[in-house]
């Protein structure tokens, strides 16, 4: 499993340093054990880096991991979050939603401006 969120993590640097190489801050939607996160947080390259998920003993994990987590769904996630991030990664949620729209509408106010949203 993390040889997988490895090479994810390179992939999704590459894209980002060549479209937005001063981003700073991450959230990823669905975190579960914090593979990918764990990987992210290896390259050192961002200073906000948050988990929201919703599953309480998954939250809690990442929370004693030092993880930032928002347990909860992404459809509750409080305004002062809005703008905040530079990159949005989703994986293999999206397909399990109700309401696909409203969760991307919900991703796009996470982003600032010129953020950047990986679905997988």
């Amino acid at each position: 499993m993390y040889g997988g969120q490895a090479v994810r993590a390179e992939m999704i640097m590459n894209v980002l340093n060549k479209h937005n190489p001063d981003a700073d801050s991450l959230i990823e939607v669905g975190s579960g054990h914090g593979f990918f996160i764990d990987e992210i947080l290896k390259i050192k390259k961002f200073n906000i880096v948050t988990a929201i998920e919703p599953t309480n003993a998954l939250a809690k994990s990442l929370s004693i991991k030092g993880i930032d987590v928002i347990n909860d769904l992404i459809e509750n996630v409080d305004i002062s979050y809005h703008n905040q991030y530079d990159l949005l990664v989703n994986c293999e949620v999206i397909e399990h939603l109700f309401s696909p729209s409203d969760f991307l509408i919900k991703c796009r106010d996470l982003l600032k401006k010129k953020g950047i949203l990986f679905i997988t």
